[in-house]
């Protein structure tokens, strides 16, 4: 039997998302390089590695430096998430038609956003909502939480527990 996999968002998630900047800011070139880590998502994403297949599932602007921004961020921040376990996901595109490719039922995601939640959700995953301190205005979101606050340990033992509960 294959290891579940877990898929981090990047952008509010893995990495501080800065909702005072532009769209002309945030899709600017070295951008992305240079995001502050949630250091607490990121400790226990590197908790779970080895007990999981750890992947990042990051929207991305079409501009050609965005890509090589995110992996320069990736490989200075959680290089223990290998390259070919990053999908890039075109800004505007329906996140789970992507991740429908690599994903399994049972599998899960952590995301800030509860739309991508959702329709990981419509392909038999399990979503998890990363409250970053700027999102869950609306608590529109229904399923399991965790909080950028939380120490890595208690943030991977909530992750862990929805992974060995799936069926």
């Amino acid at each position: 039997m294959r290891k579940t996999r877990i898929f981090f968002d990047m952008d509010g998630t893995l990495a501080q998302w800065e909702s005072w900047r532009s769209l002309d800011e945030v899709s600017a070139p070295a951008y992305n390089r240079y995001l502050t880590p949630q250091q607490n998502i990121v400790g226990a994403a590197r908790l779970l590695t080895g007990l999981y297949e750890i992947w990042i599932a990051s929207a991305v602007f079409p501009y050609d430096y965005v890509i090589p921004d995110k992996d320069y961020w990736n490989d200075r921040c959680v290089s223990f998430i290998p390259k070919e376990h990053r999908i890039y996901i075109p800004y505007g595109t329906n996140k789970s038609e992507y991740l429908s490719r690599v994903a399994s039922p049972g599998d899960i995601l952590v995301d800030d956003y509860t739309p991508n939640l959702l329709d990981a959700k419509s392909i038999g995953m399990i979503g998890v909502k990363c409250l970053n301190g700027i999102n869950d205005t609306h608590h529109s979101w229904k399923g399991a939480r965790i909080s950028i606050y939380s120490d890595p340990a208690s943030i991977a033992a909530a992750i862990h527990g929805l992974a060995e509960y799936r069926v």
